[in-house]
């Protein structure tokens, strides 16, 4: 009966010990996935401004082929003044 008493007596004092343990447990796994999410939040952004670094790129190459164009309709309204006189 002792045993059955000191038994008991364990039983409720390990029973708090272990649900605090797994509370740990489960607040160490939301922690993993809070950091998990945030990795691929910065992978995330870290393509979205590769993204806009593309397109800014992109836009440049254009304005430059603009310019190329630009460029050669003036020598070419020279060639034409030239030829003219």
């Amino acid at each position: 009966m002792v045993r059955n008493v000191l038994a008991e007596l364990e039983t409720r004092v390990d029973h708090p010990v272990l649900a605090e343990a797994r509370e740990v447990r489960v607040n160490h796994a939301a922690l993993a996935e809070a950091q998990e999410i945030r990795a691929d939040h910065a992978v995330l952004t870290e393509a979205q401004e590769a993204r806009a670094d593309h397109a800014v790129l992109a836009e440049a190459q254009e304005v430059r082929a603009d310019h190329a164009v630009l460029a050669e309709a003036r020598e070419a309204r020279v060639n034409h003044a030239v030829l003219a006189e």
